[in-house]
């Protein structure tokens, strides 16, 4: 009986498997991208850190634009 159920659970792991790889590759994997392109500059690629967030705050653009957006 346990091994029964052993094996209907593996079998649902299969089935799951390409839904999981789906989600990694085309969800997690370009998120991990963007937060790691977020921190480093765009041409060289040179880690900036926080800086990148620190000079789009500062920007009176992107608060005029986060406000019409927010209307």
């Amino acid at each position: 009986m346990r091994k029964q159920r052993r094996n209907k659970n593996i079998a649902c792991l299969y089935f799951l498997l390409p839904s999981f790889l789906g989600v990694i590759v085309f969800v997690l994997a370009p998120f991990a991208d963007v937060c790691r392109r977020s921190l480093t500059t765009a041409v060289t690629g040179e880690f900036r850190g926080i800086d990148n967030y620190k000079q789009v705050f500062e920007n009176k653009a992107f608060w005029l634009a986060a406000g019409n957006t927010a209307n």
